[in-house]
């Protein structure tokens, strides 16, 4: 019997939820990618843990994803097996901790604690994703990080086992943990410590991130936000080009670090004008209808393939410095099937060259 007829027998002996031919596409982020042929949708920790188990023992690959607020598909491959975590939402509130699941969304998490008067949390306000996908990358904002109040975080390692890791174990850092070094390791849930907070002021800062996030972030058309992580604005990120940082400063001297520039933008916040500038000095004016008017380092799906995306992100990194490094994430495995050939080969070309670089 095949692989993927014995794990079928395996799911349904178990009453384990799982879909066959999943549309990926119609359900990621981005609204990139074609099929997956085994998705499975566990609804417990326990009913994971089994499932991972089993696929290890049995030697067959597999990804685990949450939302896909970071993720960008192929539409060039069948993907093999699925397994989602969304299903994984359960929180428990204690004395001095919570303990939230892996599957939770975050900006639900962040209004959750918010409600019950809990501070620290604020400045994840917005953050798309879930919270195993947040632990994952350490995600961030206006100076807060998520590793902050982690107190510890339960996972499956390699083999399948159970563990439970310290926060000084993850090796959290800018954008990285532990978990990203070694992605055969699965979070499960995560333990944060919780403390009172003026209740005024929590709601005036998640007010706060809220108006200032909507101000440059994409929400008109799919996208994965920020393609590359930077200190800097990713129009200060740039290789050094004729005189493009002078006509950068000019232009936002004249059109938005002034009250009248400001005036005219805060009403529909964009970033065309910047956005032109950087594709006219670095060539790149063939992806203008890639680009997101809020920010050039945001792609936006107005049906693109996902080769015409890592085309674009590729380009883009070479414009930038080594200061900067790949947000969004490339997936070109697990393979069931390859569907376009030539489209897939590049974008593997694409992708080796763009990690070789950050």
């Amino acid at each position: 019997m095949h692989n993927y007829e014995k794990l079928e027998s395996f799911l349904k002996k178990n009453c384990l939820a799982y879909s066959q031919d999943y549309d990926i596409k119609s359900h990621s982020y981005s609204k990139t990618g074609y099929l997956v042929k085994i998705f499975i949708m566990p609804k417990t920790e326990i009913e994971l843990q089994s499932i991972i188990q089993y696929l290890v023992c049995n030697l067959i690959e597999y990804k685990v994803i949450g939302e896909t607020t970071n993720i960008l598909f192929l539409d060039s491959v069948i993907y093999s097996i699925f397994i989602s975590t969304q299903l994984l939402k359960k929180i428990e509130f204690f004395d001095d901790y919570v303990t939230v699941e892996c599957g939770k969304n975050l900006p639900d998490f962040v209004r959750e604690v918010a409600m019950r008067g809990y501070e620290g949390f604020e400045g994840l306000e917005g953050i798309p994703g879930t919270l195993g996908g947040a632990v994952f990358m350490n995600a961030g904002a206006y100076g807060a990080v998520i590793s902050s109040n982690i107190i510890n975080v339960k996972c499956i390692n390699s083999k399948g086992e159970l563990v439970k890791l310290l926060k000084s174990e993850i090796n959290f850092g800018r954008r990285t943990s532990f978990f990203k070094e070694n992605e055969d390791w699965l979070i499960l849930s995560i333990d944060f410590k919780i403390n009172k907070g003026n209740p005024e002021a929590i709601y005036s800062k998640i007010e706060r991130f809220h108006i200032a996030r909507h101000k440059y972030q994409e929400w008109v058309y799919p996208n994965l936000g920020s393609i590359y992580s930077s200190d800097y604005s990713i129009y200060d990120s740039t290789v050094e080009k004729d005189n493009y940082r002078l006509k950068l400063s000019v232009i936002r001297n004249i059109f938005y670090n002034n009250p009248i520039g400001r005036y005219f933008n805060r009403r529909q916040p964009s970033n065309e004008k910047l956005n032109k500038l950087f594709l006219s000095h670095y060539s790149l004016n063939k992806y203008s209808k890639l680009v997101s008017k809020k920010n050039i380092n945001t792609f936006v799906n107005v049906n693109y393939s996902s080769l015409e995306i890592v085309d674009f992100i590729y380009q883009l990194g070479r414009c930038l410095n080594s200061g900067t490094y790949l947000e969004n994430e490339l997936v070109c495995s697990p393979i069931y099937k390859i569907v376009s050939k030539d489209s897939f080969d590049k974008i593997v070309e694409l992708k080796n060259i763009i990690n070789n670089k950050v």
